[in-house]
């Protein structure tokens, strides 16, 4: 990689995007922070992304311009979510270790992680438009004590956009994002249904099942493991109708209280029958 700033200290390399290679990362040091740079052709827009989305600490954040790119702070290991669910036996020989699979509790903390990634940016009216696995950075914390918990973080900002005064993405990015990730009323040509942050809250109840069962859809498993409003919510932001997909705000307030032992407890035989309904 090319113009990087004196005093970077690459650690490692990683191609992003398979399908697209011209996206690359080198995670390593700058200054005794822990940076990954990010070189690409379309990186302009991400920049731009990043400089109003701000500091958040489950968000990867800008930290300064290079030649074809840009240094953002926030990364650590480099992991991702897709690597800690599909990849942890075979291509990353230091996942092997991993406490693996996560306890509930864990989950729980993850899964609110996100929400509150989305929950920022809904906020200032943007859409992520790529939620997946691939796209969340997982980090190890160690404590003193010899305990850990999983630091995540949102990045990939390429597709995001910021909503109209409707909330309404544009119908030229309708189709942004991934197989498999995206929402229905994403295919949806014939009926224009409008593309909203609603997109991101399906792709969500995706990356909570992922996370339940490191599986793309195990819904049986997940009813069988897992306290019963935690698969519920689940299920719930993976509806097709937009309109029964619940606002990131009420989620983050559900895993914000089962986010304590004691509570998660408490919720263990609770089934929500709260139905969200939206302005749109």
């Amino acid at each position: 990689m090319d113009g990087l700033p004196k005093g970077f200290k690459r650690e490692k390399t990683i191609c992003v995007d398979c399908f697209n290679p011209g996206n690359i990362i080198e995670i390593g040091t700058l200054d005794g922070k822990c940076v990954a740079a990010k070189q690409g052709p379309r990186l302009k827009h991400e920049v731009e992304m990043l400089k109003k989305i701000g500091s958040h600490p489950n968000i990867i954040e800008f930290m300064l311009r290079i030649y074809r790119g840009f240094i953002m702070t926030g990364v650590k290991d480099g992991f991702t979510l897709h690597d800690y669910c599909f990849d942890c036996q075979t291509r990353n020989p230091k996942l092997r270790e991993a406490k693996l699979p996560f306890s509930i509790k864990t989950c729980v903390n993850m899964i609110n992680q996100l929400a509150q990634a989305l929950k920022h940016i809904h906020n200032l009216n943007i859409i992520h438009h790529d939620l997946k696995d691939k796209n969340v950075l997982v980090d190890e914390i160690v404590n003193e004590d010899g305990s850990s918990f999983y630091h995540l973080k949102l990045c990939d900002f390429e597709f995001a956009e910021i909503t109209n005064e409707h909330g309404h993405g544009s119908e030229q990015h309708r189709m942004s994002g991934t197989a498999h990730w995206r929402a229905p009323e994403q295919e949806s040509i014939e009926n224009k249904v409008p593309v909203t942050n609603k997109i991101d809250i399906y792709a969500f109840g995706n990356l909570c099942v992922e996370i339940l069962t490191f599986r793309r859809s195990s819904k049986e498993l997940v009813e069988q493991c897992h306290p019963m409003l935690i698969y519920d919510v689940a299920f719930l932001c993976q509806s097709k109708d937009p309109n029964a997909r619940p606002p990131i705000s009420d989620v983050c307030q559900i895993f914000g209280l089962l986010d304590t032992e004691n509570n998660l407890e408490t919720m263990k035989d609770f089934k929500t029958t709260v139905k969200w309904e939206s302005n749109m």
